[in-house]
């Protein structure tokens, strides 16, 4: 059997190419995953005790007529936080994305309203419980954003706390 050289050698050059050019973007998107995760991950914590938070407030008005219920889930939020507190970073899942026109009416704080358009008395409800790169937006101007549901937030129309992954003011 006679071996052609240079084909071997012409092979070989191709798939070094190939697996040079596609391993740093592998890695890179490994990387940007991890990262995502990771700061969504944090602002699910931060959504979990801003949740409680409101639960042990409502506990205290003296005219609470659901005590049990907000009882139950106000052990429920405590059970997640601690879940979550103690997840590792692979077993965490990204939540759903969504890409929506949005604004803030006054300085971000965490927890802010994000306001987007279509928006009705009825939801859907955001509230911001990080950005990227903890930048911040800017109040009354409109952003095309890239957001993540990262916690559903207790309230009779449809309410999320929301991560910020994306902005580009438009």
């Amino acid at each position: 059997m006679v071996i052609n050289k240079e084909k071997v050698i012409s092979i070989a050059l191709i798939l070094s190419i190939v697996i040079v050019g596609i391993l740093p973007l592998f890695f890179y998107q490994r990387f940007m995953e991890t990262s995502l995760k990771k700061e969504c991950l944090k602002a699910t914590i931060n959504a979990i005790k801003i949740e409680i938070n409101r639960h042990r407030e409502w506990l205290e008005a003296p005219d609470v007529e659901n005590r049990e219920e907000v009882l139950s889930r106000l052990n429920k939020l405590t059970a997640d936080l601690e879940r979550y507190e103690n997840m590792k970073i692979e077993e965490y899942v990204i939540p759903e994305k969504r890409e929506v026109i949005g604004w803030i009416e006054g300085p971000y704080e965490i927890d802010t309203l994000l306001y987007i358009e279509n928006m009705t008395r009825s939801g859907p409800f955001y509230h911001i419980v990080g950005i990227r790169g903890n930048t911040t937006i800017k109040p009354n101007k409109k952003y095309l954003m890239t957001i993540y549901l990262v916690y559903p937030r207790y309230y009779p129309f449809e309410s999320y706390y929301v991560y910020v992954y994306k902005y580009k003011e438009i």
